[in-house]
């Protein structure tokens, strides 16, 4: 028997304009979800009444509303994401239903049909798979392109846990780029972790855009330094960044980085991550920027 039951969690703040389209592209994979939580992260636009709308038409969709407050991709994103986990863990619990995988998925992503199931069968494959993720067809104005990641590293946007991994990590960390610090977790308790290019779907703005470009390459920078990454790493990235068309978004990484340094901001106090930057961070950064950071431009696939 295959062993294809996945929870699902989708963050969303103000998302209207999105939600319809990720939920076709939900209803319609030819494995859904036996629980898919929406965590309402305190809409004013009409998100809470798609979310009500769809819980009456699908059994398996459930909503879940925060507070209203200010939209946050660094902290505030992690909180809601893992309240989000800790609530559907709990719906299963409560009901005592069985689930083999867990999965995160922004509502600003679309996915193919085969989507899920494509991404199970690739852990059936391999029994060490702890995390994977397919990748992402990014959209800017009137092109798609993709941003060049490792093929060991899974997006955030799009990803789904092993639930051996998923507890073997302690679930959902409230941090900066909570992506990476599963990844690493993960990669340490000696899980692997992959990307698959020949599995896509389609973010239909920016990386880092729902609060606009200049505040998300700010908090790009936060991140670096919340992490400890080392400096060459700051260095490089924003260098990269420097030699991409909107190169002025160089500043806002380099601003987010340097203000939390110069005011000696708290950083992470999980041991594990900083344990893991001294010792390979370093390395990491020079594998990646001695490999090149390509930023390939395509035409959507039709989903």
């Amino acid at each position: 028997m295959r062993r294809n039951r996945y929870l699902l969690v989708t963050p969303a703040k103000n998302e209207a304009h999105a939600l319809p389209a990720l939920i076709r592209s939900i209803v319609q994979q030819t494995v859904v979800p036996i629980l898919w939580l929406i965590v309402d992260d305190g809409s004013t636009d009409n998100t809470s009444e798609i979310i009500k709308n769809a819980e009456k038409e699908y059994a398996y969709i459930k909503g879940f509303k925060l507070p209203e407050g200010k939209r946050d991709l660094g902290l505030k994103y992690s909180y809601v994401c893992k309240v989000g986990f800790e609530h559907v863990i709990q719906l299963c619990a409560k009901e005592e239903i069985d689930w083999h995988y867990i999965a995160l998925l922004d509502a600003d992503i679309i996915i193919g049909i085969n989507y899920f199931e494509d991404l199970m069968i690739e852990f059936e494959k391999n029994p060490r798979l702890g995390i994977a993720s397919g990748d992402i067809y990014c959209q800017n104005e009137n092109e798609f392109y993709i941003d060049y990641h490792r093929e060991d590293l899974p997006r955030g946007a799009n990803r789904i846990w092993r639930r051996k991994c998923f507890e073997d990590t302690n679930g959902f960390t409230i941090t900066y780029a909570p992506d990476t610090v599963s990844n690493i977790k993960a990669k340490l308790q000696g899980w692997d972790t992959k990307k698959f290019g020949n599995i896509m779907s389609r973010q239909i703005r920016p990386t880092s855009s729902a609060e606009g470009l200049w505040k998300g390459y700010k908090i790009r920078g936060k991140t670096t330094y919340y992490l400890c990454y080392h400096p060459i790493h700051v260095i490089f990235r924003g260098v990269k960044y420097l030699m991409q068309p909107k190169f002025y978004l160089s500043f806002a990484y380099f601003y987010g980085y340097l203000k939390d340094f110069v005011l000696k901001q708290p950083r992470t106090e999980d041991e594990v991550i900083k344990a893991y930057f001294r010792k390979y961070g370093l390395k990491d950064t020079i594998s990646v920027y001695t490999k090149g950071t390509k930023h390939d431009h395509d035409s959507c696939k039709k989903m």
